[in-house]
């Protein structure tokens, strides 16, 4: 079969890179429309000129690489490593990549040069610069030796180093050291079937910073495909405070838990409570004792709203309870007349918790109930005090009014169901409840403050 034959003049005319004869000395013998193009000259503009004119830096250093190149004739790139450019007419810089191929001639040894224009990969690679750095995450290329390429201001920042401190180092100096003996098998996984997915997907992972602190992170890897090879570009979160977060939730899930168990403890014990008021209540008999039995209740419940309130489920403000108990009753035993008897409630800021406000509120309930009952008899109006205060690890709260007081011995009566109920809640306190009669009356319940 005849082959067509092709002279060398028109694939060297119609290649589509610059192509460039220039003989040993760097006179330019021969050159194809591409070049023409790329550089902005015409072809008889060129011929016999030194290819120093279209090099961008020292022609003296050119120099001395064509000579060397000429001892030493082999095909291969021109300024291997190093960033190469042309210079147009216009004086623009232009980056270029070039191949030497020895080419021996009638005359001697040329050089056959192909000059590809490398300006839309350097702003390709631009771009890919300025969007690693403006990235939100850490971002950071590294190849398949785990030898760190390139790292944006975000790495800086996670790790603590400067980008100078980290180009050419081993990733391995930003793991902690339990990881680092087994981390070049992953990497080497992750080359040899190279995909964009999470780096430890299930596992918790940690970032070495420079001051030896640790943070975890989440990495994803992506594959790139360069000139250079095979490397992986991976992206970094501080997930600091979505671990923190995480924590307080599944915290704060096994507090509610706990808190629904406790609810149900306490709900269970307030129902017992309520059922022996209603009993005590049964026993007198009649529509009063009712309505005590559910002013009772309702100072129970008021604990609870505030407790709700309050948004802790532990623990209540003792002042506010106190002052919206206390406007309660003094409410449900208002007079219509002048004789108005006036509730003053006097407390300092402290909380309790929910096992102490409940019978404290109880007591509290039974000595204004009372005083409003039986200090002040038609036609008397006056004033009752209520006080708290919380010092030395003690409460001590005060029911005060300058009513009639009481009668020698009413406070030691048995079967007044009231103060039945205020000593034993007393007790059940651990406190004690001392009576001052004349003039008017003074009771003061004092108990050890609860640790919790």
């Amino acid at each position: 079969m005849n082959r067509p034959r092709v002279s060398f003049e028109k694939v060297f005319d119609a290649a589509p890179v610059g192509m460039l004869v220039v003989d040993r000395h760097g006179a330019i013998l021969d050159l194809n429309r591409q070049l023409e193009q790329l550089f902005g000259y015409r072809r008889d503009e060129l011929l016999g000129r030194s290819v120093d004119e279209l090099v961008d830096g020292a022609s003296s250093l050119h120099r001395e690489r064509r000579e060397a190149f000429v001892k030493a004739p082999e095909a291969r790139p021109m300024g291997a490593g190093r960033d190469l450019y042309g210079r147009h007419r216009d004086g623009r810089r232009i980056p270029v990549e070039i191949g030497l191929t020895p080419l021996e001639t009638e005359t001697g040894l040329c050089v056959l040069a192909s000059v590809v224009d490398l300006s839309e990969r350097k702003r390709a690679e631009e771009q890919f610069h300025l969007a690693i750095e403006a990235a939100p995450n850490g971002m950071m290329l590294v190849d398949a030796s785990g030898r760190i390429i390139l790292v944006n201001a975000q790495i800086e920042q996670l790790f603590g180093y400067t980008r100078e401190e980290l180009i050419g180092q081993s990733v391995d100096a930003l793991l902690p050291a339990r990881y680092r003996g087994g981390h070049h098998v992953s990497r080497g996984s992750f080359f040899a079937n190279p995909r964009a997915r999470p780096m430890g997907a299930g596992r918790e992972l940690y970032g070495l910073r420079k001051d030896g602190r640790e943070v975890p992170v989440e990495i994803g890897l992506s594959p790139i495909q360069t000139a250079n090879g095979q490397l992986v570009l991976s992206s970094i979160v501080d997930i600091t405070e979505r671990k923190q977060a995480r924590e307080q939730l599944q915290a704060s899930l096994h507090e509610k838990e706990v808190l629904l168990k406790e609810l149900h403890h306490r709900a269970k014990n307030n129902l017992q409570l309520i059922a022996s008021l209603l009993d005590l209540g049964a026993g007198a008999g009649g529509a009063q004792a009712l309505a005590e039995c559910r002013e009772r209740i309702h100072s129970i419940s008021l604990v609870h709203e505030k407790l709700y309130q309050s948004g802790t489920f532990a623990r209540i403000d003792f002042a506010d309870y106190l002052r919206s108990l206390g406007e309660q009753i003094e409410q449900a035993w208002s007079r219509v007349g002048d004789e108005q008897v006036s509730l003053g409630v006097e407390c300092a800021e402290f909380s309790l918790p929910l096992d102490t406000a409940i019978p404290c509120g109880l007591v509290v309930n039974e000595l204004l109930t009372n005083a409003f009952k039986h200090a002040f008899p038609p036609g008397r109006g006056g004033r009752i005090i209520l006080r708290a205060t919380a010092t030395a690890g003690r409460i001590v709260i005060d029911v005060i009014d300058d009513g009639v007081g009481m009668k020698t011995g009413a406070a030691e009566r048995k079967g007044h169901i009231g103060l039945e109920l205020v000593n034993a809640l007393a007790r059940q306190l651990r406190g004690e409840v001392r009576f001052q009669s004349q003039p008017g009356t003074s009771i003061r319940l004092d108990f050890p403050e609860a640790s919790s």
